[in-house]
């Protein structure tokens, strides 16, 4: 098992398990420290940069939508001072992004279907921003799917007639921001993403100001297609200089495991000690 599990999820955005569940599934598993990665928020249980919660711990962070040279990513954002960060103004205009989004994805989904669904019983499910996944639970509890999963991948993948691409910021705001807050940075999950040239696109983050990159990720749990090598991936960031972070992507226990991805101690201070706490 991993020392710490670098990007989990709560239902701050769109995971299902609250902190105080996710602090106690990391004891289960006897996971030392565990990042905290919403989406495009930070977790409002979370007052510290880096803190210990009943014995686990934790490291506030958030996991940001964006975009680079024409492709759709996301920017893991670790050690972000949840009381005064630069972020906030993105969060906020993420949060009006994500509802226009989701409204045009309930008009879809009344124009095709006989069944009515409306925004506020998406919204309802949601704790913090509104995504994909509140949408899928709203039609698997109108009896369309036998779960959120199916309906999920009927309903709200980018191949479904209902889905609407969510309007990102640059990656060149996101980053900057986030270093001037003190964060760490690393680019998410980058397997998933169809990148044409690795080597030069990651070299360009770097120069933005890119910190690591997601290396161990449970890319065989992933629902995602593979569309690069996870080993060429990893040589791509050696060489290129970056550290090498990881984390579960965890969202339920259906899905990815707590400490299926992570990061061993010597990593986590080198990741520590590059940024002023």
């Amino acid at each position: 098992m991993v020392y710490a599990d670098l990007h989990v999820h709560t239902t701050a955005s769109d995971g299902l398990l609250s902190l105080d569940e996710i602090i106690e599934e990391a004891k289960h598993k006897d996971i030392s420290v565990v990042g905290i990665t919403d989406h495009d928020t930070i977790n409002p249980g979370l007052v510290e940069r880096e803190e210990t919660i009943d014995g686990v711990g934790i490291v506030t962070g958030t996991e940001v939508k964006t975009e680079h040279m024409g492709t759709r990513i996301e920017i893991l954002c670790y050690f972000v001072d949840p009381e005064d960060n630069e972020l906030e103004e993105i969060f906020e205009n993420m949060r009006r992004r994500r509802i226009e989004r989701m409204k045009k994805m309930v008009e879809r989904f009344n124009e095709l279907e006989e069944t009515v669904l409306r925004l506020r019983e998406v919204e309802e499910l949601a704790d913090g921003p509104v995504g994909r996944p509140h949408f899928a639970m709203a039609v698997a509890n109108k009896g369309l799917a036998k779960d959120t999963r199916e309906a999920f991948d009927n309903y709200a993948k980018e191949h479904t007639p209902y889905y609407v691409p969510l309007e990102r910021p640059d990656v060149k705001k996101v980053i900057r921001r986030a270093k001037r807050s003190g964060a760490f940075t690393s680019l998410a999950h980058p397997c998933t993403e169809d990148i044409e040239d690795f080597e030069t696109f990651l070299e360009s983050l770097a120069e933005l100001g890119l910190d690591g990159c997601e290396v161990n990720y449970p890319y065989r749990e992933s629902p995602k297609d593979m569309e690069l090598d996870p080993k060429k991936v990893e040589e791509t960031v050696e060489k290129v200089g970056l550290v090498k972070t990881g984390g579960s992507d965890f969202h339920d226990r259906k899905d990815f495991t707590l400490g299926s991805g992570g990061v061993g101690k010597k990593t986590l201070e080198k990741m520590r000690n590059s940024v002023e706490l």
